[in-house]
């Protein structure tokens, strides 16, 4: 995307199924983009940039996907009936809650509008679609797409007589593309991206990035890249620009330093190879190369190659990993007996084959990203980062600001946006009227009832009331190193004198099983030994008390106290002698793309399917079946003013804060389209940086209003038993994810079939 020297752009996806093209071929082909170029008003002026359409010899030959690379999508295609079918087609549009109070509410969005016409004389502008063959030769013959915003007439372009290939290009008119269409937001983020590079940002992963403002802690050995995540998107309220702030945590110490570590400490344990131990714990790192600002993830280590060894280039020359980093980069590399590694490119290679070689690189010239445990558990650490990681709402409102005055100020930003016609409000979306649903009520012993406080927290309601109702602890048995004998029998009876006023009966224990040390063959056998001495089904419990956070003990104990898993439905029916009326299902960690593809819809009717095997046949129709997906990892931040005040003046950074638990928003800076209903949901009290919750209801055969699913949902949220108040999520996701951790790392096959009913996750 580059400025064209009259006001049209183009935009173009190109899909070839040529086989590799050699290099006379490539001159051709882009020659041949040249001369498009001159035809849509680009002045002939075409030179692939960064995040540009790539070097045809490098692509894919089966599927080759010419693409911008940012965007992640290929040619458009109208969406086949069946996979309409798939999603489901819920019979509520959403609609304010009725019930809780009102709440003014803003966002971090900025409305996008037109200052200029189109050539057709419309607000914005009108994309057109042509259908573009290429033939440089017989052998190749492309087949493509191209999207325009200037009425082409329909023409072939040849190649000059002069040319040592012959090629030539057939245009041919297929239509103009509907607004709905995809196409659309991919040209505005386009645009948008174009003008995040004319403020200096560097593109790394999907954000972009200051790196003329670093954060540096050098006592830490940290350094924040401020940055910004944006995207345009189709909203009930018209196009918004979401823009979030993020950062980037580098750390000071480079890969090398990392791996010497390990090789030092490795010479203290015979347990795996030092291949083995190095990988185990460096992949999936995340790394970055400052020298192009590119992320990586650690796939492998060459402990036998290093910086002198040889490989072959794209034309075919063959140089050193030494000579290479000095000729390209003007990197010097003094280490030249490390080792080498094996990443992927953290951002998704579209032209890349499944045989290509993975990238190789030098550990000296990269940077590891992220925290680490040990520092994460380290509180004066975190304490430092936080104020920058998760900064308060007036801070992130200044700096927003502070952003959209930038991109609308900077001269190639201006010049950009009046080239396309676009311009960005200058404040944040606001205004936005919302809903606090009231306070979730907790009941107790003798229906005694209490509710939560304003943080969504009754911890102190729990010290001061009997439980609802109570299963009495009566036998189990307490692992314990021997030395620490005396604090598990003094922890055993400050359990029994805490959940007495709660109405929790606790025995003591029935023994005290002590293990000489802390290896885990000494945990195997003592457990063993109570299994062995314990009839079947007597214990309630059997309490390990372990001395330290490892993770191999703790997994081979869970390991071997679970097997076997039963199935919902049957344990539902066995509990409550019915089949459920209906089921709700919960899938956590849903992303924008497996919505779009339809994925999800698939997905949630084989579990719909699946499910009704489950009833008898004459009963299966009766069961109503909803499947909400819950996406956390988003970009979107609300916010409210202090007092609730409505004015637009009170939308200063002063005068904002985080919104309380229970509100909900259904409409405004919502999806446009329809087919999934979807809402905001703040079901915590934010002490540090905003949160809410996006869910988007897949499938819904039972026909509920959207308020019981708003309802339903903030009350799952205070259903997680290792929690006295709410979670971010709802309970089931928050289940679903320390079973799925459990499965992973320390149950290879199904737990008993006894804990079906049990969080023995937990």
């Amino acid at each position: 995307l580059r400025k064209p020297q009259s006001t049209e752009y183009t935009y173009m996806t190109l899909v070839s199924s040529a086989r590799r093209l050699g290099n006379s071929v490539r001159k051709a082909f882009r020659s041949a983009i040249h001369r498009v170029s001159k035809m849509t008003g680009r002045g002939g002026d075409y030179r692939p940039q960064r995040g540009h359409l790539p070097n045809p010899v490098e692509a894919d030959p089966d599927v080759l996907a010419l693409r911008m690379a940012s965007l992640g999508t290929g040619p458009q295609r109208e969406e086949a009936p069946e996979q309409r079918e798939a999603r489901g087609s819920p019979q509520y549009s959403a609609k304010l809650p009725p019930t809780g109070r009102e709440i003014h509410l803003i966002s971090n969005h900025f409305e996008l509008r037109w200052v200029g016409k189109s050539p057709a004389g419309e607000d914005g502008f009108l994309v057109h679609q042509y259908f573009i063959q290429f033939q440089p030769d017989p052998t190749f013959i492309f087949g493509s797409e191209i999207f325009t915003v200037k009425r082409l007439e329909t023409q072939t372009l040849e190649s000059r007589p002069d040319s040592p290939v012959k090629w030539r290009a057939d245009l041919t008119y297929t239509k103009a593309v509907p607004k709905d269409n995809p196409v659309y937001m991919q040209i505005y983020n386009l645009v948008v991206r174009k003008c995040l590079f004319g403020m200096g940002l560097d593109e790394i992963g999907r954000s972009y990035f200051d790196t003329a403002a670093v954060i540096d802690h050098p006592n830490l050995k940290i350094q924040l890249w401020p940055g910004y995540a944006t995207a345009v998107k189709q909203c009930e309220k018209g196009l918004l620009l979401c823009v979030d702030v993020t950062h980037k945590v580098i750390r000071n110490d480079d890969l090398l330093t990392h791996i010497r570590n390990l090789m030092q400490l490795h010479r203290s344990t015979d347990s795996t190879t030092l291949e083995e131990f190095i990988l185990e714990n460096i992949k999936g790192s995340m790394i970055i190369t400052p020298y192009n600002k590119k992320t990586y993830r650690v796939d492998g280590i060459l402990l036998d190659d290093n910086p002198l060894s040889t490989f072959a280039k794209k034309d075919g020359t063959v140089v050193s990993y030494v000579s290479y980093m000095k000729e390209r980069y003007d990197a010097h590399i003094s280490d030249l007996t490390q080792p080498l590694v094996v990443v992927a490119e953290a951002k998704r290679n579209l032209g890349k084959r499944a045989d290509q070689w993975s990238p190789i690189l030098v550990p000296e010239m990269c940077l590891m990203t992220g925290l680490t445990e040990a520092m994460r558990a380290n509180m004066g650490i975190m304490k430092t980062l936080n104020k920058h990681l998760h900064m308060e709402p007036k801070e992130r409102v200044e700096i927003l600001q502070q952003f959209i005055s930038k991109l609308s100020g900077t001269p190639r930003c201006k010049e950009t946006l009046n080239t396309w016609g676009f311009a960005f409000e200058l404040k944040l979306k606001g205004c936005s009227i919302g809903r606090v649903l009231l306070p979730e009520t907790i009941v107790f012993s003798e229906q005694r009832t209490v509710r939560v406080d304003n943080n969504n927290d009754f911890t102190k309601a729990l010290r001061s009331n009997q439980l609802l109702t109570c299963v009495p602890l009566e036998k189990w048995i307490v692992v314990v190193p021997v030395r620490d004998l005396q604090n598990a029998k003094d922890f055993s009876m400050t359990m029994h004198k805490v959940a007495t006023p709660l109405g929790f009966r606790i025995r003591k224990p029935v023994c005290y099983e002590t293990v000489p040390d802390t290896r885990v063959p000494n945990y195997m056998r003592s457990l063993e030994d109570i299994i062995a001495k314990q009839p079947s089904g007597s214990l309630q419990m059997i309490l390990c008390i372990l001395p330290n956070n490892k993770s191999e003990l703790y997994y081979a104990i869970k390991k071997r106290l679970s097997q076997d898993l039963g199935k919902c439905v049957e344990q539902f029916s066995k509990a409550n002698h019915a089949t459920p009326d209906f089921v709700i299902f919960y899938r956590a960690n849903i992303e924008e793309g497996i919505i779009s593809s339809g994925t999800a819809a698939k997905e949630a009717k084989k579990i719909e399917d699946a499910l009704a095997k489950s009833f008898k046949p004459e009963a299966a129709k009766d069961h109503g079946f909803v499947y909400i997906g819950v996406t956390k990892q988003h970009n979107v931040r609300l916010l409210t003013h202090k007092g609730n005040c409505s004015e637009e003046r009170r939308i200063g950074a002063a005068q904002v804060m985080n919104p309380p638990p229970g509100t909900i928003l259904d409409h405004d800076i919502v999806a446009a389209e329809k087919t999934f209903p979807e809402f905001f949901l703040v079901p915590t009290n934010a002490r540090q940086g905003q949160f809410a919750s996006l869910l988007r209801v897949i499938r819904d055969s039972h026909g509920f209003s959207p308020q019981v699913i708003q309802a339903y949902t903030y009350k799952m949220c205070h259903l997680y038993y290792n929690w006295s108040g709410a979670v971010n999520l709802p309970s089931t996701c928050q289940y679903a994810g320390k079973l799925a951790k459990q499965a992973a790392y320390s149950m290879p096959s199904h737990p008993h079939s006894s804990l079906c009913t049990y969080l023995h996750y937990l």
